[in-house]
C-alpha cells in the first residue's frame, strides 16, 4: 500500500508537468511547423512532438529537420535499450520465441539508429538527401511491429509498450520525410546563373546546388559571397568532423589500430579546418589566392580516408560510413571551392 501511495505521489507531478507542457505548446506559433504537421497524419503529435523543443516556435526549416531527426534518433535509441534489457530478461523467463521476437526487433532498431545517424550527419554537413533515412526508420518500426504480431508467448504489456514506440517512430519517420520533402523543393525553387555555372563545372552538380542553397544569401549572391558560402560550408564540415572524431577517440575504437587511424584522421581535419579558416580571411582581406586553401582541405580528406581503409578501426558499421561520407563531403566542397576560386582569379 505505501508502494502504491509512493507511486502515486510520483505521477501527479508528472501529470501536472505534461499538461503545463500541453498549454505552453498551444500558445507556441510558426508557420512552418503547422505546414509540416497539416500534412502529417496525426497533426496533433506532430506539434506536440516539436514543440517539445524550445528552438521550435523560431526554427527555420533546416532547424525543425535537426529537432525531428534528432527526436527520431532518441526513439530508436531508447527502444533499442528498453529490448535490450528485455530480451536479457527472456533467457529467464518467456522463452524461446519471444526471444527471437526481441532479437529481430533489436536488429530493425539497430538498422533505424544508423539511418538516423546518417541523417544527421548529412544534415552536420549541409547535404540533405534525408528522405531515404526517414523511410528506412519507418521500415524498421514497421518490420518489427510485424514481427511482434507474428510472435507468440510474449507479455501483453511488452507488446503494449513495444507497439506504441513503433507507433511513435512511424510517426516521427513521417514527419522527418515531409520536412526532407520541403528542403528539396525550397532548394529547387532557387534561381542564380552563377550557382548552374559553378555547379556544372563540379564532379557532382546536384550535391553542389543543393549544398550553396542551404544559404538565404545563395538566391542573390555574387561570385565573392559565393565564395564565402562554399568555404564557410566546408570550414563547418572540418570543424563538425573534427569534434566527431574527437568523441570517437573517447568512445569507440578498436584497439591500437583504432587509435592510430582516428589520430591521423584528427591530424588531416585540422589541417582541412586551419586552411580554410585562412581562406576565410583572405576573403576578409580581399586577397584571392584561395585554389591552394581548397586543395589542402580535399588533400586530409583523402588521408584521413586512407586511415580509414587502411586500418581496421571501427566495431560499428555506421560510425565508419559517417567518417567517409563526411570525408566525401568536405571533398565535393572543396571541388566548389575550387571552382569559384578560379573564377574570381580571372
Amino acid at each position: 500500500m505505501a508502494n502504491c501511495s509512493h507511486n502515486f505521489v510520483f505521477v501527479l507531478p508528472l501529470i501536472i508537468i505534461i499538461s503545463l507542457f500541453n498549454s505552453t505548446a498551444g500558445e507556441q506559433s510558426n508557420d512552418r511547423v503547422d505546414s509540416v504537421c497539416n500534412q502529417t497524419p496525426n497533426p496533433k503529435f506532430c506539434i506536440d512532438a516539436i514543440y517539445t523543443d524550445p528552438s521550435a516556435s523560431e526554427a527555420n526549416i533546416v532547424a525543425l529537420a535537426y529537432i525531428c531527426f534528432r527526436l527520431a534518433s532518441s526513439n530508436a535509441t531508447n527502444t533499442l535499450s528498453f529490448i535490450t534489457d528485455h530480451h536479457d530478461q527472456t533467457n529467464r523467463s518467456q522463452g524461446v520465441t519471444q526471444e527471437d521476437g526481441l532479437k529481430q526487433c533489436s536488429l530493425d532498431y539497430e538498422k533505424a539508429e544508423n539511418a538516423l545517424d546518417a541523417a544527421l550527419a548529412d544534415l552536420d554537413s549541409d547535404t540533405f538527401e534525408l528522405g531515404e533515412y526517414a523511410a528506412v526508420s519507418a521500415q524498421s518500426a514497421v518490420h518489427c511491429e510485424h514481427i511482434l504480431n507474428a510472435t507468440m508467448m510474449i507479455s501483453s504489456s511488452l507488446h503494449s509498450e513495444l507497439t506504441r514506440r513503433n507507433t511513435d517512430l512511424k510517426l516521427l519517420a513521417g514527419i522527418c520525410s515531409v520536412i526532407s520533402s520541403m528542403l528539396v523543393i525550397t532548394a529547387g525553387e532557387q534561381s542564380n546563373e552563377r550557382v548552374d555555372s559553378i555547379c556544372n563545372q563540379t564532379s557532382n552538380p546536384k550535391f553542389c546546388v543543393d549544398a550553396i542553397y542551404t544559404d538565404p544569401r545563395a538566391p542573390d549572391a555574387n561570385m565573392v559571397a559565393l565564395a564565402y558560402i562554399s568555404f564557410g560550408l566546408a570550414f563547418t564540415n572540418a570543424t563538425n568532423t573534427l569534434s566527431f572524431i574527437k568523441e570517437l577517440q573517447y568512445q569507440r575504437f578498436n584497439g591500437p589500430q583504432g587509435i592510430f587511424g582516428l589520430k591521423q584522421c584528427s591530424l588531416a581535419y585540422k589541417k582541412a579546418k586551419n586552411a580554410l579558416d585562412t581562406a576565410l580571411i583572405d576573403l576578409d582581406s580581399d586577397t584571392y589566392e584561395l585554389e591552394q586553401y581548397a586543395a589542402v582541405a580535399a588533400q586530409s580528406a583523402d588521408r584521413c580516408e586512407h586511415s580509414l581503409n587502411s586500418t581496421r578501426m571501427m566495431k560499428q558499421i555506421s560510425v565508419r560510413s559517417r567518417l567517409i561520407r563526411r570525408n566525401t563531403d568536405l571533398k565535393l566542397l572543396a571541388g566548389i571551392c575550387s571552382v569559384i576560386s578560379s573564377k574570381l582569379v580571372r
